[in-house]
């Protein structure tokens, strides 16, 4: 189904709705906890985040847009 949302977007409403950001790499995805605002600046990008991993949830530190 075509919603005709670009990813940023489509991520955000899902946000909005009570789902998490999450990291995806590969076949893998992350949790990722921390703040909210400059989570959302990133939503639906490619970018590098830097924090600790504890299961599968990453506690971001720091955030840079892969752009």
């Amino acid at each position: 189904m075509d919603s005709g949302m670009n990813p940023a977007e489509c991520t955000k409403l899902c946000v909005r709705n009570g789902s998490k950001y999450v990291l995806v790499k590969g076949s893998k995805t992350y949790a990722l906890a921390g703040d909210e605002s400059k989570l959302e600046e990133l939503a639906g990008q490619r970018a590098t985040i830097v924090g600790a991993l504890t299961g599968r949830t990453i506690k971001v530190v720091s955030t840079t847009s892969a752009q």
